[in-house]
């Protein structure tokens, strides 16, 4: 937030959003809950804290289309078809080598790679 928060009142202006992260202005709305036109770190974290459920959804429902016979785990060919990105790196993520993926061993092999960090925490 230091950096994006220019002129260093602790809170984030619109403009200082688009001139900073652009990525957090076209969130800005969504994101600013009080709606004084400002952004606090409560409300950034917030805002956080949603995107990571969001994605934390979106790959339980890839996981659940990729999952062709409803097992809770992918094979091989399952994360080939319908997971290319998951298949390209599936020996690394399949910890136990029984050539399976369980959404547990994906998010190891994510948690790994994010270095232990862990991911914010739902609300």
């Amino acid at each position: 937030m230091e950096a994006i928060d220019t002129d260093k009142d602790g809170k984030v202006s619109r403009e200082e959003a688009k001139n900073g992260a652009p990525r957090l202005a076209e969130r800005f709305d969504e994101l600013d809950k009080d709606k004084d036109g400002f952004l606090t770190r409560e409300e950034m974290m917030a805002g956080m804290r949603g995107s990571g459920e969001r994605m934390r959804e979106g790959a339980q429902e890839a996981f659940a289309r990729a999952d062709a016979d409803g097992d809770g785990r992918l094979s091989k060919a399952e994360a080939e078809k319908g997971m290319p990105r998951v298949a390209a790196s599936f020996d690394k993520m399949d910890a136990n080598s029984d050539g399976y993926l369980t959404p547990e061993e994906m998010r190891a092999f994510m948690r790994s790679q994010r270095g232990g960090r862990q991911p914010p925490p739902r609300q």
